[in-house]
């Protein structure tokens, strides 16, 4: 859908822009963005991959090809209950995830990413239904790395993992959500203490600014940091 957010006219476009002019992943040196590294890694591989995509497509194709992830993510949860190879209703689960009108909304109208930390949030609980603690902490670590709005899972995590004699497991989270900035910030040059700063940025008041290019990088546009996408 051709629709352009506000969020995408005044941000989103403009991170693109300058991932595209400054050598892809190598942009991600600098600090152009009030989002964390690892969103900045799909939006950098997307333009590297796809270089004559235009952004508002590319933007909107991460967050669709995520919606598939999620709709899998919940058939396998409710697969997991109804175990007969006959029963309908998982594949149902799935489709009605995929097609559920905020889903859709959200992310082919709006090119919004709620539907990647949500992914990540439903492969947590679906690696805790299949036994696999570890596999379920790399999801959730993977989720709050993208948006912090998942640590909203964390006291279930905790006490599912916790009460089942895995606590110790459970403290290795917040070592899962660094992992996911490590690549992209020793191969771009930028401060671990950087991108892990960013966490404090999302928490900041309106009247934090962020630049949107390389050319406004002395003189950075006004971005409402709490208006999340």
């Amino acid at each position: 859908m051709p629709i352009e957010t506000y969020d995408y006219r005044h941000s989103v476009s403009g991170w693109y822009a300058f991932i595209v002019e400054n050598g892809y992943f190598a942009a991600l040196q600098y600090d152009f963005s009030n989002y964390n590294v690892p969103y900045l890694y799909l939006l950098a591989a997307m333009a590297a991959l796809l270089p004559g995509l235009h952004s508002l497509v590319a933007v909107k194709a991460i967050s669709m090809l995520f919606d598939l992830a999620l709709a899998y993510f919940v058939y396998k949860c409710v697969e997991h209950k109804h175990h007969d190879s006959k029963s309908l209703i998982p594949i149902l689960a799935g489709l009605a995830t995929l097609l559920a009108p905020t889903v859709v909304l959200n992310s082919s109208a709006w090119g919004q990413t709620e539907a990647i930390y949500t992914t990540f949030l439903v492969a947590c609980l679906y690696f805790l239904l299949a036994s696999r603690q570890a596999m379920a902490l790399v999801a959730f670590g993977l989720a709050v790395s993208f948006k912090l709005q998942a640590v909203f899972l964390a006291p279930l995590l905790l006490w599912l993992i916790g009460g089942g004699g895995g606590g110790g497991a459970a403290t290795l989270a917040p070592l899962r959500v660094g992992s996911a900035r490590l690549p992209g910030d020793a191969c771009a040059g930028r401060a671990h203490r950087q991108t892990l700063g960013r966490f404090a940025v999302d928490l900041r008041p309106p009247s934090g600014c962020s630049p949107t290019s390389h050319d406004e990088l002395s003189q950075p546009v006004c971005v409402d940091t709490g208006e999340l996408l």
